[in-house]
């Protein structure tokens, strides 16, 4: 349990942190249009979609998340004394879900700011829905234990 319980904290300490960068990008970081350093930088991207800039409109993005953010947390529920582990990257899925949701719903779009070799944009919400799919994934019960 304490292995779960300093997770899900690191994950709602990083959504914070993810906050103020969220608004120092809108409020102090040059746009992403502007000529970027090599392989990393802090910039501004207005993501209007979802995932590599896929546009969905928001009235579908918004109500679709939200159902998921919900199934998540049913999940985390059920899974909270069987694998607490699974609950704990559902739980990392939700809090990284809950912060671009947040964003696209006072915005209208997620706020990126880690820009990778001038292609790929990125915030510390993404971060989070991978780690936590990658927990779901590991600690999956029907894989195996002598594969993991």
């Amino acid at each position: 349990m304490k292995k779960s319980v300093i997770i899900i904290a690191g994950a709602l300490a990083i959504g914070m942190l993810d906050v103020i960068l969220k608004l120092l990008a809108i409020t102090s970081f040059k746009p992403d249009s502007e000529v970027l350093s090599w392989p990393v930088d802090l910039a501004l991207h207005k993501n209007p979609g979802i995932t590599g800039d896929t546009m969905i409109p928001l009235f579908v993005v918004i109500p679709l998340t939200v159902v998921i953010i919900a199934l998540l947390v049913r999940f985390a529920w059920l899974k909270r004394v069987a694998n607490k582990m699974q609950m704990t990257g559902a739980v990392v899925v939700a809090i990284g879900a809950m912060g671009n949701l947040v964003d696209r719903f006072i915005n209208g779009f997620t706020t990126d700011y880690l820009i990778f070799f001038r292609l790929s944009a990125i915030n510390l919400s993404d971060i989070l829905i991978v780690a936590g799919a990658i927990l779901l994934l590991y600690y999956n019960e029907s894989i195996p234990q002598s594969t993991k």
